[in-house]
């Protein structure tokens, strides 16, 4: 077993690579006998190789046969821990770092990663307690501020670690992650301006990193920058073409500047990479129904229930495709399927109302836009359609409702005024709809058409009709004068 010995130590030596696959394939076939297995040194450094490259399983088992020399030192049960805690075995990893303890029991190192791995269990307190320990020994010790940062960022103390995160940003040895930190922890914070601001800091620093272009390209989007949202994906994607969820938001900012052919061709790219990108399916289903491809996207959301069948926007989305081509029964079908997984979605509720109205069926229509109010009392055009459908069923007392509230929500709604005229009529009170019909007619002159066509003939002369008429007008122009 020569020729292993003499190499330079870095993270690509192609030696190092060979010793490792080497050593793997004996002991695939046997357990190696201790005279056979690698002097120290070279263990040692076959582990610290490895933890360099993140191989964990490998380096567990080098430093498994490093123990067979020395059971009675620190760093080979810290370098034990540092791999069972990086294959998520957190457990082991504990009970071996406090062996590594028993030899060194004030190594900040190993103190440190204690912290890191009880954090890791959930014992926050007792992390934060070994890390306020270390920095009283060593105020400066930039790995203890580094790992109490990040202890307060996971446990959402976010101000505070923002602080020392700040403190840190002069660091040669975690200049790279800072930014990108300080910049989670304030997008964590809703405080997406300076979340931006430092994820550009974090791109000077690391032009070529794909994520940091994406979580830039995030926010521009959740702050409606559209333009500067594709740019930064654009980005993300050159750097790594295969970056799905990239091409996925890039498509989403396009679709919000209404560039539908080109987020369509996104959400295609996505769906290359990762064909059960779900998501993907859904925006381009979407996309495909807002650009009029009302068949495609219906096949789409097709697609998507066939393997999601309790996905209410699936649902949906393929509703209100069929709303639009008039296949009214098989929309208000698929309306009330989503609303059998999410029974309290404004947006479903008033879209069958609509649909129900558009077939004919005002009662159906009329209890989906009542149950509509009843989820969201602001919406006014909601109320309207409850008003509407309320007038035509001659439920008189609740239309008077419905274009009340409407008015509330939106004074200058004209049609509600002419509405209200219209009850007021019914019920004999001419000077009332007289003043209704002049308010709708100030806000929208047209109207005074509509009344014409419009007035109930029973029970009026002509006569008394062209007297009504003359008399809203004559209302009309007094207000305007005053």
């Amino acid at each position: 077993m020569t020729g292993f010995d003499d190499f330079e130590f870095n993270e690509f030596n192609e030696e190092m690579d060979e010793k490792i696959r080497f050593y793997k394939k004996n002991m695939r076939k046997r357990k190696l006998e201790f005279s056979e297995l690698p002097d120290p040194d070279t263990l040692e450094r076959m582990v610290d190789y490895c933890l360099t490259k993140e191989n964990f399983t490998d380096a567990l088992t080098f430093v498994n046969y490093l123990l067979e020399y020395n059971q009675f030192s620190s760093d080979p049960w810290f370098k034990k821990s540092i791999c069972q805690a990086g294959l998520s075995d957190y457990k082991e990893a504990l009970a071996n770092i406090d062996k590594a303890l028993t030899y060194d029991p004030m190594d900040q190192d190993m103190l440190v990663h204690k912290a890191a791995i009880l954090d890791s269990l959930g014992n926050n307190d007792e992390a934060l307690e070994i890390i306020n320990t270390v920095l009283e020994y060593n105020a400066g010790n930039e790995e203890a501020m580094f790992s109490k940062a990040t202890i307060l960022q996971q446990n959402e103390f976010h101000k505070q670690a923002i602080d020392i995160f700040k403190y840190l940003v002069d660091s040669k040895e975690y200049a790279k992650d800072i930014y990108q930190e300080i910049a989670y922890s304030y997008n964590c914070l809703s405080e997406f301006e300076q979340s931006l601001e430092f994820y550009l800091k974090a791109v000077d620093e690391n032009p070529f990193d794909s994520d940091l272009w994406y979580n830039c390209g995030l926010l521009y989007n959740h702050t409606n920058q559209f333009d500067e949202a594709i740019r930064a994906f654009d980005f993300a994607v050159v750097i790594d073409e295969d970056f799905a969820e990239a091409w996925v938001n890039k498509g989403h900012a396009l679709m919000s500047m209404e560039k539908l052919d080109e987020a369509v061709d996104c959400f295609r790219r996505a769906l290359a990479i990762d064909p059960n990108d779900i998501e993907a399916k859904q925006f381009l289903a979407s996309s495909l129904g807002d650009s009029g491809n009302y068949i495609a996207a219906i096949e789409m959301f097709t697609q998507i229930l066939t393997k999601c069948p309790k996905k209410s926007s699936s649902y949906f989305g393929r509703a209100i495709c069929y709303d639009a081509i008039d296949e009214f029964d098989k929309a208000i079908a698929d309306y009330n399927k989503a609303l059998e997984i999410n029974p309290y979605s404004f947006e479903v509720l008033y879209s069958l109302g609509d649909a129900y109205y558009n077939n004919d069926e005002t009662k159906k229509a009329w209890k989906a836009y009542q149950k509509a109010t009843e989820v969201n009392p602001l919406n006014a055009d909601c109320w309207f359609e409850y008003g509407k459908t309320s007038y035509e069923l001659k439920y008189l007392r609740k239309a008077e409702t419905g274009f009340n509230k409407t008015i509330r929500l939106r004074p200058e709604h004209a049609e509600s005024y002419y509405y209200l005229g219209k009850i007021e009529l019914s019920r004999g009170k001419t000077e009332n709809a007289i003043n209704f019909f002049a308010e709708a007619c100030e806000l929208e002159y047209s109207i005074l058409g509509l009344i014409a066509e419009d007035l109930p003939t029973e029970g009026y002369a002509e006569a008394e009709l062209e007297e009504l008429l003359l008399t809203v007008i004559e209302n009309l122009g007094n207000d305007e004068e005053e």
